[in-house]
């Protein structure tokens, strides 16, 4: 169960992740397109690199963009990715568990 300031939805009632199309959505800025997609499969992120500046959980763009690619693998998480025309992921949201303490 995720339970927000707004609302509490029942995680097994979303949708799996194969079961959606998810079209992306573009939008301008000034330095340039950025694409906007979520429910993002493995397969979308293994094609794409963390930017230099995607560091905010693991440090190093490279491990940024193993984790992403671990959370993209699980069925039990969502992952919404921002990422450039050139295949550079600047930007990231997850809905993942929280581990055991």
């Amino acid at each position: 169960m995720l339970q927000t300031a707004c609302t509490t939805v029942e995680l097994h009632e979303l949708p799996s992740r194969e079961s959606i199309i998810s079209p992306h959505k573009t939008i301008a800025t000034p330095v340039g397109p950025i694409f906007l997609q979520h429910h993002c499969p493995p397969s979308l992120v293994e094609s794409l690199r963390a930017d230099s500046g995607l560091r905010a959980f693991a440090r190093l763009p490279e491990r940024e963009h193993a984790l992403l690619l671990g959370l993209a693998r699980r069925s039990d998480s969502r992952l919404a990715l921002a990422y450039t025309p050139a295949g550079e992921i600047v930007g990231q949201v997850t809905l993942a568990p929280v581990d055991a303490w």
